[in-house]
């Protein structure tokens, strides 16, 4: 038993000494004939899943954001609660996901470890185009509730965090797409 064990182990089958049989008789499979069919592989092939390109998503960033700016924290930090409302905020970010800008962002959304970046210079651009008031670390603290006489070190750490990647907005393509928006 060991022997046979040895030999399925170290079994190499070599191709040249296999024949092949159709009704009990060797076929010569080199033979053209045989494989006119199978020739012209040349045709293109349907496009697999992996050779076409990826279609990017711009609805979850699209709809993450339009619920991130729906909250609470928003109207606290206003400069006109009248003025930019719910549908106000729904259609600003309808209309970047729509623009030449939504790819970009859908782009960096794959990127999990980036959406806390995205989210915080988008409110920067926000407060830099006049639809925000109060500084960055005031703006970042309301947007993550966190209130300014807090003593936990994470939560300071986390509105510093947030204040800085608000900090940054200029960094963004579509930052004058905004400003342009606003003052429409």
């Amino acid at each position: 038993m060991f022997n046979q064990y040895a030999w399925i182990l170290n079994y190499q089958p070599n191709i040249q000494h296999q024949h092949n049989y159709v009704g009990g008789k060797p076929v010569d499979v080199e033979s053209d004939e045989d494989c006119e069919e199978v020739k012209d592989d040349t045709q293109e092939q349907p496009k697999t899943k992996e050779d076409s390109p990826k279609q990017l998503n711009l609805t979850t960033p699209r709809i993450v954001l339009q619920r991130m700016l729906e909250g609470e924290w928003f109207d606290k930090v206003s400069a006109n609660k009248e003025k930019y409302n719910k549908e106000w905020r729904n259609g600003v970010i309808a209309d970047l996901m729509a623009s030449e800008h939504g790819a970009y962002i859908a782009e960096l959304w794959t990127h999990r470890d980036k959406i806390l970046s995205i989210k915080g210079r988008l409110v920067g651009t926000l407060a830099k185009a006049g639809v925000l008031k109060g500084s960055n670390l005031a703006i970042a603290r309301c947007f993550l509730g966190i209130d300014k006489n807090t003593r936990d070190e994470d939560e300071k750490k986390e509105a510093s965090t947030f204040a800085k990647y608000m900090g940054q907005w200029q960094k963004e393509p579509y930052a004058d797409w905004i400003i342009q928006y606003v003052s429409r």
